[in-house]
């Protein structure tokens, strides 16, 4: 039964979102608004049915270069079901953000309803929880940061936080990728610049340290497309169990501009 749980809650993957530093409403010609949504669908008419909470609170851009921006977020980690953008651009952002909890309580209610009967006793297994909270930020000249962290629940047991972020050009709308900020064949010295920085975080001593602490272990180390821009430096975002087991959590590594000299465009 767990299995199914875990196979349904991953169906169900949408985003909550956290806040970092310094906000910001307004740069260049984009301005920021926000969409709420709060619902709560119960799985039946009993009075302890099972039932999914949804909370959005979603920035999203006005104004010049603002559909490109939120074309970004709208097909990004930070939300499911990307096709909302591709087939419904008649629909205003809030439109959209609204289609995507009907669907997420669509669902909820196909993937639950018949798992539910068969387990009646014990209706606190399928309460389902997605929050999402959303920041925005600039700490260079003319690059938006959007930051989300996804949370979603499932009874007690299966508990996701999922940080995003996004950088975009205040000036084209378009969202920043690592191929734009660093020289072609950047990867082998930036993953071992990255390794250099996790040995130092963890107090690993080495390669072999690291291994033995379970971080990269199974998987070469590799720069994420998860990243914040600073002023003066770049915070990679891993998320938990990404890159190391559950107890470490979320997982931010920080290298300074001085370090990527070599391989910064």
């Amino acid at each position: 039964m767990k299995k199914l749980l875990v196979a349904a809650l991953v169906a169900l993957l949408v985003v909550s979102c956290g806040n970092y530093g310094h906000s910001i409403s307004k740069l260049k010609d984009i301005e920021f608004d926000s969409v709420t949504v709060d619902s709560v669908y119960n799985l039946t008419k009993e009075p302890n049915s099972p039932r999914i909470s949804i909370s959005f609170r979603i920035l999203y851009a006005k104004g010049k270069k603002a559909n490109i921006i939120n074309d970004s977020l709208l097909q990004s980690a930070m939300l499911g079901y990307r096709s909302i953008s591709a087939h419904n651009n008649h629909l205003s952002f809030k439109q959209r953000i609204d289609t995507i909890a009907s669907l997420l309580i669509a669902d909820y209610k196909d993937s639950y309803s018949d798992m539910y009967m068969l387990d009646r006793n014990n209706p606190d297994n399928y309460n389902f929880k997605c929050h999402i909270r959303t920041k925005v930020e600039s700490f260079k000249n003319n690059i938006i940061t959007y930051t989300a962290n996804v949370y979603y629940r499932l009874n007690k047991e299966l508990e996701v936080h999922l940080p995003v972020a996004l950088n975009f050009n205040a000036n084209t709308g378009q969202l920043i990728h690592l191929d734009d900020l660093f020289v072609s064949g950047y990867q082998p010295l930036l993953n071992e610049i990255i390794e250099k920085e996790l040995i130092e975080q963890f107090h690993a001593g080495d390669q072999a340290g690291l291994r033995k602490m379970k971080i990269c272990a199974y998987t070469p180390i590799y720069p994420s497309e998860n990243f914040i821009l600073k002023k003066d430096k770049i915070i990679f975002v891993y998320e938990q169990e990404e890159i190391a087991p559950h107890d470490k959590g979320e997982i931010r590594v920080a290298i300074d501009n001085e370090e990527l000299t070599k391989i910064l465009k």
